[in-house]
């Protein structure tokens, strides 16, 4: 019973609590005759067991507990997760930190073994709540840090006890992406939904679904760089930035330091003219084609300032690969060129593209007419 006085006075911590009000907590609505003799028994020997007297002060609005902010961690965690707040426009690092200390406070349940009272129960509801809601700001932190495992370290035990938290399976959707988990990402989603219309009879919030969707398109927007936060839609650069489209790379890679030199030796044999280099890399699905290249694409960043495209062709993935029409509106996207500065093909193909291809040519003879040339000869996408 001490334990359960104590812990409807931690509560409360620093505000006076009535002798009525414990005693209908503490005997759930039937007390004893003697229950306010027996109130104040249960007071003195708190008292002793805490060691100060002062600690539990009586007064005109009853019994007061005394504690200092790092006494309790409940108290200090929400200060911790106050102050991150405070500094996260202006010291994201900082904020980071603040809500890792914060988080690193909890073991296991608050009020475990004391929350058969109303109103601790309520209190511990509460602090689990603030709790997820802290988990889901500091994975937003992660994203925009590129901290893409942790995301997925703290997230996804969560998720599941959780099929409501639109944030959470947000984040974790993102981070799952990001690390070319996609398949895992879309199978969360596909989760959620059906939890939310088996018991709630609705779809999951406009936000999720665009999120949704343009992982089912490849949207490059979604593998921004690591710094940046995730945004899906178009919008004009007027600062003349350029789109770092790199996806993150894979964790862990080993194995392929011969290939890595010689794309360096590539890229750093002498141009013919005015003419690009390209690279391009062949072999069987999954020997580390798209690993590799992202993982070296980011050692050389800094030698293509004017920004490095990203085009996802789905070539092994369970849908369609894109065409050269989708292809080249995701590289206008990325230059945040809205849809109205540029014109797109009928989405029929032309005759042309019924007529046998010679190998390594275009079906269409270079002296077609533009309107009887496909998609994969002449420029799908064209500026006005």
């Amino acid at each position: 019973m001490l334990r359960r006085l104590l812990a409807l006075l931690l509560c409360r911590a620093d505000q006076p609590s009535s002798a009525d009000y414990l005693i209908e907590a503490l005997w759930g609505g039937v007390p004893p005759v003697s229950a306010r003799k027996t109130l104040q028994v249960y007071v003195r020997r708190l008292r002793q067991a805490l060691g100060d007297a002062d600690r539990i002060r009586h007064g005109s609005g009853g019994y007061l507990l005394s504690v200092d902010r790092d006494e309790v961690d409940a108290r200090l965690f929400e200060h911790l997760l106050t102050t991150a707040r405070s500094v996260r426009g202006s010291d994201l690092g900082r904020a980071r930190a603040l809500l890792a200390e914060a988080l690193d406070l909890w073991r296991g349940e608050p009020y475990a073994d004391v929350a058969t009272t109303w109103p601790v129960a309520r209190e511990a509801q509460r602090l689990n709540d603030v709790r997820i809601a802290a988990v889901e700001e500091k994975a937003s932190l992660d994203l925009e840090s590129g901290d893409n495992a942790q995301v997925i370290v703290d997230l996804e035990p969560l998720a599941t006890a959780h099929p409501f938290r639109e944030d959470m399976h947000r984040h974790l959707m993102t981070a799952l992406y990001r690390i070319g988990r996609r398949a895992e990402a879309l199978e969360l989603y596909r989760r959620l939904r059906d939890v939310q219309v088996r018991e709630l009879g609705v779809e999951p919030g406009p936000e999720l679904q665009r999120l949704h969707q343009a992982m089912l398109r490849s949207d490059p927007e979604l593998s921004r760089p690591d710094s940046a936060p995730v945004t899906v839609g178009h919008g004009e650069d007027s600062a003349g930035r350029r789109p770092p489209q790199l996806p993150a790379p894979v964790p862990i890679f080993v194995g392929q330091g011969a290939t890595l030199a010689w794309l360096d030796e590539q890229l750093d044999r002498p141009r013919h003219g005015s003419a690009p280099t390209v690279i391009a890399l062949d072999g069987a699905a999954g020997v580390g084609k798209t690993a590799t290249v992202l993982v070296w694409g980011r050692t050389v960043a800094h030698r293509f300032p004017d920004g490095q495209v990203y085009v996802d062709f789905r070539g092994y993935a369970p849908e369609a690969p894109i065409s050269a029409v989708e292809a080249m509106a995701t590289v206008l996207r990325g230059w945040a060129s809205p849809p109205s500065r540029y014109r797109r093909p009928p989405r029929t193909p032309p005759h042309c593209c019924a007529r046998p291809r010679p190998i390594g040519g275009c079906c269409c003879s270079t002296t077609s007419a533009p309107s009887d040339r496909c998609g994969r000869c002449s420029p799908p996408v064209v500026p006005p």
